[in-house]
């Protein structure tokens, strides 16, 4: 199709230079903004001229942004949801850094609920019936949770990589279930209830399969590649099963260059306006919902929209904000949320074989420091604890930023901070900790892992894209030597422990496994050689005596330091599929999957035999598990820290647990 085919172009008015603005809404007479670690406020009672009048800081890059009844909520993906009264639009005050499951990227409010949607960790629910004080509530697993809309006791989710439109019921806000899903031509992503309709919007490529025989992943040059973006029409004449009405195409495009979010926003009458990243912002007559066709258009990049009647106001990641007249095409329009659902009294959790402590913030990680258990309890600090014969907490730290990982080599405790970086502490032996240092990465980047390795002279951490690999010999004066860059870090994708304290191994989101060499001196430390040229982020690897153990689904494979074959090395099978990150105690294989909350336990006595024992659920986010006095200790996000008191018989494994466990 030629631009011609996509109707007038819209005219820029003005333009707000301000940096990384990455989406925008408008309440009231106001226009909310977000960019690299600010919110701006400007009145727009001159909707063609904003003037900005209020502004707030925050830590991260804003991904997106809702408000309701004065109050802002915004995602920073792995930095959380801030939360920003606005009342005062000349006066923004924060209220609260809420600590999320995961990548915080979409966001709406209903009533006293907040839904966070966050990748292929699918939707977060909330309580924010005090601002000051939101409550988690519950989480349900989608595909991968892009977007996310909200009407009476139903949300609408916008699923990415599975290409669907999810339809989950949230009448009882404690056990949301899925009711509905729909294939989309495209990736999922932003989604939007107006009036009878429902509309979403779709990107990079279409379900056409691919011409690759072995793998049908659509490629350059198939019909289908770059031909996923458009807009979707749904009927809602029943909410729970929303009907497909009709689509239309914008042009193919497809980029992997980190801008890869589209979304429609309501623009009164019978239009919708499209946020299209690269290919721009569209105006979308849909009066004929099984034809809806393309009216106007504005090239730029643009990642958010928000509407005022004869305006439009476009997010632009590199322009700034701009201001797009769309005369007699646009009017603002308040979107009908239904009947907010009522929160009932929390259920009555079910006991079972374990028990289980609440620190008040999701337990991200656990280690142990001489006999004393550590972990980082996200907005709750760091909880030092005796867990037997009950558990009793020691000691307190209350950090700077949410501490979602803590490492322990000897008696210092390494703890990951987000966006206050990495703070470094000695235990004092009856668990008091005190301070040594800090380190705050370059342009103040979030420290979301630590780990420790070559006797606790280096530690490496995750910043964004990129492993940092410091010399932590003085606590007082850390210092950086190395880097590696990869395109996208999920998090744990640094190997647990290391071989012959010299070698370790990290790896990025669809590239490869990179060796780190801690003898070396500089920025030899990164080898520039690769074990692998592509390893999923839910694999894992972990040392097992002088081998590092990867995981794949339902096998391992073992690898020597500075190999460069993983894949063709023989993948040991224990069956099924069961795909997570792995930690070793004496013969037991413990994996776990934060994604799928879950974990699978393995007998690894024969290496090249191992046997799985038992795959389980849990009812939070497993972290990496420890082993201690032959109790399972597992860091389960908000279903708090789960510990199994001998584990081998309270679970009824089949082996013996003095040699299954190496005593």
């Amino acid at each position: 199709m030629e631009a011609t085919d996509y109707g007038q172009e819209l005219t820029c008015l003005t333009v707000i230079k301000k940096p990384s603005i990455m989406d925008t809404v408008v309440s009231g007479n106001h226009l909310f903004f977000i960019g690299r670690g600010r919110l701006w406020v400007a009145d727009i009672s001159e909707p063609e001229a904003p003037r900005i009048v209020g502004e707030c800081r925050f830590r991260g890059t804003g991904r997106q942004i809702t408000v309701r009844d004065g109050i802002a909520y915004i995602t920073t993906r792995a930095d959380g949801v801030y939360i920003i009264d606005v009342h005062d639009p000349a006066k923004p005050e924060m209220l609260c850094h809420y600590d999320c499951i995961e990548l915080a990227t979409g966001v709406e409010v209903q009533g006293d609920l907040l839904f966070v949607a966050q990748r292929q960790y699918g939707v977060e629910i909330v309580n924010v019936s005090d601002p000051r004080n939101p409550v988690y509530v519950s989480k349900i697993k989608t595909g991968e949770a892009q977007s996310v809309d909200a009407r009476g006791d139903t949300i609408y989710v916008g699923d990415w990589g599975r290409r669907q439109l999810t339809t989950i019921d949230i009448s009882d806000p404690y056990h949301p279930q899925i009711v509905n899903q729909y294939d989309l031509d495209g990736y999922g992503d932003g989604v939007c209830v107006a009036g009878e309709y429902l509309y979403a919007s779709t990107g990079h490529h279409s379900r056409e399969r691919g011409s690759r025989k072995r793998y049908p992943y659509i490629v350059e040059g198939d019909a289908g590649y770059g031909a996923g973006h458009g807009l979707e029409v749904f009927s809602l004449k029943d909410p729970r099963k929303p009907e497909f009405l009709g689509r239309t195409k914008f042009p193919k495009y497809y980029s992997r260059d980190g801008y890869d979010m589209w979304t429609p926003v309501a623009a009164g009458g019978s239009m919708v306006c499209c946020a299209d990243t690269f290919n721009g912002v569209f105006l979308v007559d849909v009066s004929n919902p099984r034809e809806p066709r393309t009216v106007a258009r504005h090239h730029d990049l643009v990642s958010g929209v928000a509407v005022v009647d004869d305006v439009i106001y476009a997010a632009c990641p590199k322009a700034g904000l701009k201001v797009l007249s769309a005369p007699s095409l646009v009017r603002h329009c308040t979107p009908d949320r239904g009947t907010p659902t009522v929160l009932p009294p929390a259920p009555t959790p079910v006991s079972d074989k374990s028990r289980i402590y609440h620190p008040g913030g999701q337990v991200w990680s656990v280690d142990f420091c001489r006999d004393h258990a550590v972990i980082a309890a996200g907005s709750a600090g760091v909880r030092v604890l005796e867990l037997w014969p009950q558990v009793r907490e020691i000691a307190k730290l209350e950090t700077t930023g949410f501490a979602v990982h803590a490492s322990i080599a000897g008696d210092r405790v390494y703890v990951s901070e987000n966006t206050a970086g990495l703070s470094i502490w000695q235990h004092a032996g009856d668990g008091e900790l005190q301070p040594l240092g800090r380190f705050q990465a370059p342009r103040n980047a979030s420290v979301r892992q630590t780990m420790v390795y070559a006797n606790g002279t280096r530690a490496v951490i995750q910043t964004g894209n990129t492993f940092r690999v410091l010399d932590v010999t003085d606590p007082a004066n850390i210092k950086q030597i190395a880097s590696h860059k990869v395109k996208i870090i999920y998090g744990d994708q640094m190997s647990h422990w290391d071989l012959g304290n010299r070698y370790a191994a990290v790896w990025g989101h669809v590239v490869g496994v990179r060796w780190l060499d801690f003898e070396a001196s500089g920025k030899a430390i990164n080898t520039g050689v690769n074990l692998t040229d592509r390893y999923s982020f839910f694999a894992g690897i972990a040392a097992v005596g002088d081998q590092f153990l990867c995981t794949s689904h339902g096998a391992y494979r073992l690898v020597n330091p500075m190999e460069t074959d993983l894949d063709a090395k023989p993948a040991y099978r224990f069956g099924g599929r069961f795909l997570g990150k792995p930690t070793v105690f004496g013969n037991a294989l413990i994996l776990t999957s934060r994604v799928e909350s879950a974990l699978a336990i393995v007998d690894i006595t024969d290496l090249q035999h191992p046997r799985l024992l038992r795959e389980m659920p849990t009812a939070g986010n497993p972290s990496t598990v420890s082993v201690r006095n032959g109790a399972l200790i597992i860091p389960d996000g908000n279903n708090g820290l789960v510990i199994y008191d001998d584990f081998v018989s309270a679970l009824e494994l089949d082996v013996d647990q003095n040699t299954f466990l190496g005593n």
